[in-house]
Order: structure tokens, then sequence, then C-alpha cells
């Protein structure tokens, strides 16, 4: 009875990851802009600049953390370790982002260096735990239901955030988005992603395992007939009396 509640658990488990992911997300895309230009009192045009290139070094990494993804062989996994570096990473640094209203340091490029770290921490949580729905199960039907057992979680996030902004916002005498506030609100939704993610790919990482191991065979098998498909032909054109045609 056990391992059937823990089997039917597992792909629940798994797409919490995508409430560890929205609920930093869905922070940033709220808040961000305000805290940088009325907390930090940035110029908003820095501010946008900020983003914009934020969003330009997002573009250029997310191939490059799949590109990385797809050729990783390690005894954990394909996906595991960059989940495992980008689940604290993405934490640390959102939480050092909301909090530097609290700590009065607010240079633009101590803010431009924190946004860009969040920005490339975070594909390294989001681009894999994506691509390990494809190993989680090979059933199309299992699948769809997993996708919306994601969208389920990436909307109670949303639903959280919203609930959780709202008093800090109002916050009884007027005062928007307290920098303690915002801190130890940083601090919650940062510990929770993290433990989320982490635990999101735990439950999986045995088909991410599977994933490393059938790749890395593929790897060998393809480099096996590259190198030495060649050597058969030419020694089978030579036993028939053909000649023998090389590099």
């Amino acid at each position: 009875m056990s391992e059937t509640v823990a089997f039917n658990a597992r792909p629940l488990i798994y797409a919490s990851g995508n409430f560890g992911k929205n609920i930093l997300w869905g922070t940033t895309e709220i808040t961000l802009l305000f805290v940088m230009t009325d907390m930090l009192e940035l110029n908003p045009w820095l501010a946008g600049l900020i983003l914009l290139g934020s969003l330009v070094v997002d573009g250029v990494l997310d191939p490059c953390v799949g590109f990385l993804a797809d050729r990783l062989h390690t005894p954990i996994g394909r996906y595991g370790p960059l989940i495992l570096i980008g689940a604290p990473l993405s934490a640390l640094s959102f939480f050092a982002l909301y909090t530097l209203p609290l700590v009065g340091a607010g240079s633009a490029f101590l803010i431009t260096f924190l946004v860009v770290v969040f920005r490339a921490s975070y594909s390294l949580i989001d681009l894999p735990h994506n691509a390990l729905m494809t190993h989680v199960t090979r059933q199309s039907e299992a699948r769809g239901r997993l996708a919306g057992y994601r969208f389920l979680f990436s909307s109670l996030a949303s639903f959280i955030l919203a609930l959780s902004l709202a008093p800090l916002i109002q916050n009884g005498g007027g005062e928007i988005l307290s920098p303690r506030g915002l801190a130890v609100f940083a601090g919650s939704v940062a510990c929770l992603s993290a433990i989320v993610m982490v635990a999101s790919w735990s439950v999986v990482r045995n088909k991410d395992r599977e994933s490393a191991r059938v790749v890395r065979f593929r790897t060998h098998s393809e480099s096996f007939t590259l190198a030495s498909g060649p050597t058969f032909l030419n020694l089978s054109d030579g036993l028939a009396g053909h000649p023998q045609i090389g590099k």
C-alpha cells in the first residue's frame, strides 16, 4: 500500500518544481522594477536597461544550458547537477537582491550583478526541470496529467504570491513594501523554492540516472560506428576485389 502511495505521489512532487520556480519568477515580475526604482532609487531608464540586459543574457544562456544538459554524464544524472547548483544559487541571489533596500546597498553595478546571477541560476533549474518531464514517464496520457499538475502548481504559486504581497503593499500604516518586510518575505520564498526544487528532482533522480546511462551508451555506440564503419567498409571492399577508398 505504501509503495502505491509513493509511486502515485512521485509525479506530484516532481510537478511541484513548477511552484518552486514560479514563486521566484513571479515575485520578480511583480515587484523587481518597483524595488529598483522606488526603494533603491535607480533612474527608471537605468532600471529598464538592467532588466533588458538581463533578458539578453538569459536568451544567450538558455541554449547553452540546454546544450550542456544534453551532454552531461554524471553518476547522479544529466539534470541533477544543474538543479542542485541552480536551486541554492538562485535562492541566494534572489534573497540578496531583495535585501538590498534593508542594508542600504543600491549601486547600479551590484544590482546588475545580482539580477544577472539570478537570471543565470534560474536557467539552471528551469530548463533541466522542464526536460526531466520527458523521462518521468513515457506514456502520453501520463504526460498529459503531469502537464496538468505542473500548471496547477504554477497557478498555486501565483495565488500565494497574490495573498502574500497584498499585506506587504498595504502594510497597515500606508508604507509600501517596507525593507524589513520585503527581506523576510524574500528569505521565506527563497528557502521554500530551494527546498521544493531539490525535492522535485530527488523523487525522479533514478529516471535522471537512467537517461544519463542511455545517452552515454548511445554516444559511445555512435562513436564506435563512426570510427569503425569506414574500416569495415574498406575491408569488405578489399575482400570483394574493389579498390579501397579512404581518407
